[in-house]
């Protein structure tokens, strides 16, 4: 499994899109379940999805795929700035 996506800088209230690569060898559907280290987690069977931050950080992102048998999981750590003041 790869998550997709450039590890940052990200900007406080702007959409992270997140993508994930993962194949079963045995063609079952994949569930996932995407942690974004602020207190929030998606389970889907979307590979893409967007998250906004409120917070400035580093969070570790974490993407679970599960096909009712087997687990993997991958994360990475993102950076999120304040967002830009107008």
């Amino acid at each position: 499994m790869k998550v997709k996506g450039r590890q940052g800088p990200y900007r406080v209230g702007r959409s992270l899109r997140a993508q994930v690569r993962a194949d079963d060898l045995d063609g079952d559907p994949l569930v996932y379940r995407f942690i974004f280290g602020d207190g929030t987690a998606q389970v889907t069977d979307k590979k893409r999805l967007r998250h906004t931050y409120s917070e400035a950080g580093r969070y570790r992102v974490t993407v679970i795929a599960y096909d009712g048998e087997l687990i993997d999981r991958q994360s990475v750590v993102i950076k999120v700035k304040r967002a830009k003041k107008r």
